[in-house]
């Protein structure tokens, strides 16, 4: 009987907290976040690393989306494009003009393949179900963008740091997001590097949770001129990063067999004493550029912190270190800054253009 009891009792506290948690996942608690990344010029020597750390970034992953890198990507672009909901812009072609005589004239008639394909008449189409008008979301800022420098909590910290000399800025910025648990979350890649091709001091991601308490996990890695290394031996390059911005290509045109060489259209030909000589076939071809990593080494800080909100949490390195701040945002201050940015969101959505001011990149 105590047994039977207990089983009661264990079920009865499971459906209390089940309808509680499925409630926190389907509407996700919002968090202002500002992260600081700094390097400290002060570092001790004496340290030892990993000669070649496991350097990686997650193949699922997202991006900060930056309102100036966004507008001016399709400012010098012709086509079409479209910003994905993981901060992934995507270009695309410009239409390419028809062909003349290529426009199609037949006239649209429907086409009936069985006898039985009668239109039925109108009394024997059905009435149409009532539409159940679901309840309109309430408004949201568009998360993961990032905020006007003033927004930022630290920048006097940050200046002050800079001043002291042992001290500069790798990364720091803020933005808004709704918090998730861990399995629904993606890691948030920090650095532009596989827009660039090359390699910046601060590279890789973070990730930030909820299971029960707010987590940080860190993935990132600093690279170094090695000075604390002999000779001159240099790691291989670490990987770069996950593009921000992807370019479609235009279709190659494919030339119609009917026409000859000669008459095919923009296609023209060379007279025999124009035409080059053919090349050795055993000539190597010339090497492609690659770009050769500036740094000697990479010193990775994956570490995991649990975090309470409205405190500020610093995780500590002897080359580098982390500042993070996660501000609840109530209902009445996410309205009020889903006011504040539509102009700037609904630019990025595509929707409209926007001159409103943008975070510094």
């Amino acid at each position: 009987m105590p047994q039977l009891h207990r089983a009661c009792s264990l079920l009865a506290l499971f459906a209390l907290l089940w309808p509680a948690s499925s409630q926190a996942q389907d509407n996700p608690r919002w968090y202002k976040v500002e992260l600081f990344v700094f390097a400290n010029l002060a570092a001790p020597g004496s340290e030892q690393w990993p000669a070649t750390p496991s350097l990686e970034y997650p193949a699922a992953h997202r991006l900060l989306v930056y309102p100036e890198k966004v507008r001016e990507a399709r400012e010098n672009h012709e086509g079409s494009s479209e910003l994905d909901d993981r901060g992934l812009l995507t270009l695309f072609p410009p239409p390419q003009p028809e062909a003349e005589g290529e426009q199609d004239t037949t006239p649209d008639i429907p086409y009936l393949t069985d006898p039985n394909d009668i239109p039925a008449p109108v009394a024997e189409i059905a009435t149409p179900a009532p539409v159940i008008e679901e309840e309109e979301a309430p408004p949201r800022p568009m998360p993961f963008v990032v905020l006007p420098a003033q927004q930022r909590e630290f920048l006097g910290k940050a200046a002050y740091m800079e001043r002291s000399g042992e001290f500069y800025t790798l990364f720091h910025q803020a933005w808004v997001q709704p918090v998730l648990a861990e399995a629904e979350t993606l890691p948030i890649v920090l650095d532009f590097s596989g827009d660039r091709g090359n390699w910046p001091q601060l590279q890789g991601s973070v990730t930030i949770f909820v299971e029960r308490y707010l987590h940080l996990d860190t993935n990132l890695w600093f690279n170094t001129k090695g000075y604390y290394l002999p000779g001159d031996w240099q790691m291989p390059a670490p990987p770069l990063g996950p593009a921000s911005i992807e370019v479609i290509e235009p279709e190659p045109e494919v030339l119609d067999p009917e026409y000859g060489l000669e008459e095919a259209p923009g296609f023209a030909t060379l007279g025999w004493r124009e035409t080059p000589l053919a090349e050795d076939p055993n000539t190597p071809a010339p090497a492609l550029e690659t770009p050769t990593y500036p740094w000697r080494h990479a010193v990775l800080m994956q570490q995991s912190r649990r975090m309470r909100s409205h405190e500020v949490h610093y995780i500590d390195h002897p080359l580098f270190g982390v500042v993070i701040k996660l501000t609840p945002l109530d209902e009445e201050t996410l309205e009020a800054l889903a006011a504040e940015r539509a102009e700037i969101d609904a630019e990025l959505r595509g929707d409209q253009p926007a001159d409103g001011d943008s975070a510094a990149m």
